[in-house]
């Protein structure tokens, strides 16, 4: 059986660096999703911040890091393991709500809204976010 999640920016790029805390745990994540025991539901700002990061934490060769990361995501999408969620008006609006409800950052709100939305898991190492989101956010 699939388990479908919402899945943060900590836990990918955890996954694509080796140096990164939890990358063990991380990559238990990306390979069942590889493996079709996980189906990531991500934010379009799941994309950005990944590859953002991932270059910015790259200790040398950020370029194939990043190529990587990014060919990662496209086979992903292409092979139907994650679907994509654009920030729209009212998902924009589910995410201020959130915000101010669990004083989370933008993006983390952006993270915990779409988990409330679609009534799934958040699947994040970031311990803040985990404590302040009143919905179903996990390590």
């Amino acid at each position: 059986m699939v388990e479908e999640v919402v899945v943060d920016a900590s836990v990918l790029v955890a996954s694509f660096l080796d140096h990164q805390d939890h990358h063990t745990e991380a990559l238990e994540y990306t390979r069942g999703l590889e493996s079709g025991n996980y189906f990531f539901h991500l934010p379009r700002l799941a994309l950005i911040e990944t590859l953002a990061a991932v270059n910015r934490r790259a200790q040398r060769n950020q370029q194939v890091y990043v190529a990587n990361a990014q060919s990662s995501f496209e086979q992903w999408l292409a092979d139907g393991k994650i679907a994509f969620y654009d920030l729209d008006g009212n998902r924009a609006k589910n995410a201020v709500d959130t915000a101010l409800r669990d004083r989370l950052s933008g993006a983390d709100a952006v993270y915990a809204a779409l988990a409330e939305e679609l009534g799934l898991e958040l699947k994040t190492f970031d311990q803040e976010q985990s404590q302040r989101f009143q919905g179903r956010g996990s390590l």
